[in-house]
């Protein structure tokens, strides 16, 4: 038996569903369970940091900067960062840290319609998941082609090169632009590194 503000909770009420709310039953589960902390603030930053900066931030970022405007394109992406970003990062952080429960739970103990809610977060990280390993395994890729004594994207020696390929070695380091042909024999050809990429 739980006395909350004088009101009287027994423990089969809540089982049988009698306590109709919802706060009661949180306070309840609040006050028998141990809230976890961390050891230190320098973890809980990192782990934010870890869950906030991903490959998103690194490696497309910088490409739709480029694409969309480069400088003009900071100043409604930083606004909406401040608007409507950073707000939504503290108030996940928020709700995950007060109801410690997954997602599904904590939006549908704040409003049984909200579940729906829930259900899109885990469908975005599960798409997401895929996303992110399909970019991992082109990183690992790239990153153990890098330690044969011959790199792949270097020369027109495979397979899968066209009659276009060329090689930079093939100009002797000399970038001399009187040494172009003046029919534009050259104009189409492409680099083996854009070949293999």
């Amino acid at each position: 038996m739980l006395d909350i503000n004088g009101d009287t909770v027994t423990e089969e009420s809540v089982k049988l569903g009698n306590a109709n709310d919802k706060s009661i039953m949180l306070k309840r589960w609040a006050q028998n369970e141990p809230r976890e902390t961390w050891t230190r603030k320098a973890d809980f930053l990192l782990s934010v940091v870890g869950f906030a900066v991903d490959l998103a931030n690194v490696w497309r970022f910088p490409y739709l900067c480029f694409k969309n405007g480069g400088g003009a394109f900071l100043i409604p992406y930083i606004l909406m960062v401040l608007i409507a970003g950073i707000p939504l990062f503290y108030m996940e952080l928020s709700l995950g840290q007060y109801y410690r429960k997954g997602a599904v739970t904590t939006w549908g103990w704040i409003c049984p319609l909200f579940k729906g809610i829930g259900y899109c977060v885990i469908i975005i990280a599960f798409y997401t998941d895929f996303f992110y390993n399909v970019i991992i395994a082109w990183a690992l890729h790239f990153f153990l082609k890098s330690f044969t004594t011959h790199l792949p994207w270097a020369s027109c020696k495979h397979d899968y090169n066209s009659i276009m390929c060329y090689e930079p070695s093939w100009n002797d380091g000399k970038d001399n632009e009187c040494a172009q042909p003046l029919n534009n024999s050259g104009a189409g050809q492409i680099s083996a590194a854009e070949e293999y990429f």
